[in-house]
């Protein structure tokens, strides 16, 4: 539990609470709610053995990040490709860490929402916001979720502030890691924050469009 008097984050539950003590979604939930991240199709066994597999991965590459060691005896197998592929990547590409999976709550065009970002940091004198995907797929959401983080942390409603970048981290040890530069994003992004949210039925329909047309230019079914 983080709590602070601006507000408080429950890890166990994933929840973001204002200080007035009213739960906010978080850039996630906000991204289900608009239909951006759907898993619905995914079988449930297949799902939670790669929720265990991320959040495990994220735990390890956390606490090695932080301390520069960690008991390897607790890496499961599976795990251990993923794990030793982001030690490869802190080598060859020299990110500079300044912020590890850190909580915030902000405001977002008059919005509140919650968000860890992975890693915030420097690639030469560069400034990134990260995020760290333990699958073999890139997904189109990555872009929104990134965006919506990188909005968070500027306090602006549009991108260009700071890089995005996602290190996408593979079974076979190795990653790949590139850069999120469409402008589009921001639109979009802020488009499934108000689906999520509103209940005015014009905002909701209006933010649909947009986030409609720019699946569209991505070849996205909306359908």
């Amino acid at each position: 539990m983080i709590d602070s008097h601006d507000f408080s984050y429950d890890d166990d539950r994933h929840e973001y609470r204002n200080s007035a003590g009213i739960v906010r979604p978080s850039v996630t939930q906000a991204l289900k709610l608009a239909n951006v991240i759907d898993y619905s199709r995914v079988p449930p066994s297949i799902l939670e053995n790669a929720r265990r597999r991320g959040s495990n991965v994220h735990r390890w590459t956390g606490e090695w990040d932080r301390y520069g060691d960690i008991d390897r005896t607790w890496i499961q197998e599976d795990e251990v490709p993923y794990f030793e592929a982001w030690l490869r990547f802190r080598r060859e590409s020299r990110f500079v860490i300044d912020q590890i999976e850190q909580p915030m709550l902000r405001s977002v065009r008059g919005i509140e929402i919650g968000g860890t970002p992975d890693r915030v940091g420097y690639l030469g004198r560069n400034r990134f916001v990260l995020d760290i995907k333990c699958c073999r797929s890139r997904h189109y959401g990555w872009g929104l979720q990134v965006a919506l983080y990188e909005m968070m942390l500027t306090g602006r409603a549009r991108l260009g502030h700071l890089g995005r970048l996602i290190v996408q981290l593979f079974p076979t040890g190795n990653y790949s890691a590139f850069p999120l530069e469409a402008h589009d994003d921001a639109p979009a992004a802020l488009a499934a924050l108000t689906l999520a949210t509103t209940e005015d039925r014009f905002e909701a329909d209006e933010a649909l469009l947009t986030l409609n047309a720019w699946k569209w230019n991505r070849g996205i079914a909306t359908a």
